[in-house]
């Protein structure tokens, strides 16, 4: 028997839709497009608060789009920060605490396509914008 499912996802926010037939599917997609907008407006709103409890793959990427779109602009890193530094500033910007491991993987990552430099030994980075 097949399974069908329907997801949207952006921003933080993933809304899934299952079902047992193409039919079935098709109609809840209408609904399930409504409560992806609602939530994604309350997201945007501020008044939607996640949990500190995000587990999976996901959560780098997450902070790596963080860390893209809003604190490499900024002036952020002109001074070198530790991985506790970068997830404090995450956690005022989005309001959620993302797992330390997480963020520094994600810098990690902005570290190998040579946007950050880092300075420190293994354990005790200190990560900054290339000038």
């Amino acid at each position: 028997m097949a399974k069908y499912v329907i997801s949207l996802g952006s921003d933080g926010v993933e809304v899934s839709c299952e079902a047992s037939s193409k039919d079935e599917a098709l109609a809840h997609a209408d609904e399930l497009m409504e409560l992806y907008m609602a939530v994604l407006e309350k997201f945007r709103m501020g008044t939607l608060v996640k949990s500190s409890k995000r587990r999976g793959k996901s959560e780098a990427v997450e902070v790596l789009k963080i860390l893209e779109e809003r604190l490499i602009p900024s002036s952020f890193f002109s001074q070198p920060k530790s991985t506790a530094e970068v997830r404090e500033k995450i956690a005022e910007l989005v309001n959620i605490k993302f797992q330390s491991r997480k963020v520094s993987q994600a810098l990690g990552i902005l570290f190998q396509k040579n946007i950050l430099s880092r300075i420190g030994s293994k354990g005790e980075y200190k990560y900054y914008l290339k000038k």
